[in-house]
C-alpha cells in the first residue's frame, strides 16, 4: 500500500458509511420481515420480488442511499467527517469540532 493512503477500518455494520446496509434494511422493514419461509427457492423468490419493487422506486433508493444529514460518524472513539469538502476524503475531527 502507498505511504500516502490510510486505510481506515470500518466496524462490521456501519449503516452510515455503507449505504448497502441501508438499502437492506429498507428491504427487510418493508418486504421481508415478520415472514416464514418454507423452502430455500421461497426465500429466493421473495427477495427478488422485493428487489423488483425497490428497483420500481428509484427515488427510494437515492433517500435511503444519500447522506444527508450525517456529517460526521465515530468510530473507535475518534470522529470523523464523511466527506472533506476540499479533496472528498473522510478526515479525522478534533474533539471539539466533533461536538459542534
Amino acid at each position: 500500500m502507498p505511504k500516502n493512503i490510510t486505510p481506515i477500518f470500518l466496524p462490521p455494520r456501519a449503516p452510515e458509511l455503507n449505504p448497502v446496509e441501508n438499502i437492506w434494511q429498507y428491504l427487510r422493514g418493508n418486504w421481508l420481515s415478520n415472514r416464514v419461509f418454507h423452502t430455500y427457492d421461497a426465500i429466493i423468490d421473495a427477495a427478488c420480488e422485493a428487489w423488483r419493487k425497490l428497483i420500481a422506486e428509484p427515488q427510494a433508493i437515492t433517500s435511503i442511499g444519500s447522506a444527508i444529514g450525517r456529517t460526521s460518524v465515530n468510530l473507535n472513539d475518534r470522529w470523523y467527517q464523511l466527506a472533506c469538502a476540499v479533496c472528498g476524503r473522510p478526515r479525522l475531527l478534533s474533539p471539539t469540532a466533533a461536538r459542534a
